[in-house]
């Protein structure tokens, strides 16, 4: 699987969840850092599968929320 999406944010990094076709991405856009929720299912059809993103300016603070997002 590509660390890059369709969209042009890099994935840094991704755990499962407690649903084997959802999993949780941190991900840096050109301006920002964001949590989403990919289904793989549609990553599979060739689409991004990303949902429900909080966005933040800084890392660090995605990545308090990326640790604690479960799905």
């Amino acid at each position: 699987m590509t660390n890059l999406l369709k969209n042009g944010a890099k994935i840094i990094a991704h755990k499962p969840t407690e649903y084997a076709h959802l999993r949780v991405v941190l991900c840096e856009t050109h301006r920002e850092f964001v949590t989403w929720v990919q289904n793989l299912q549609d990553v599979e059809r060739g689409y991004d599968g990303t949902y429900h993103g909080h966005y933040f300016a800084e890392y660090k603070s995605a990545l308090s929320d990326f640790e604690a997002r479960k799905a």
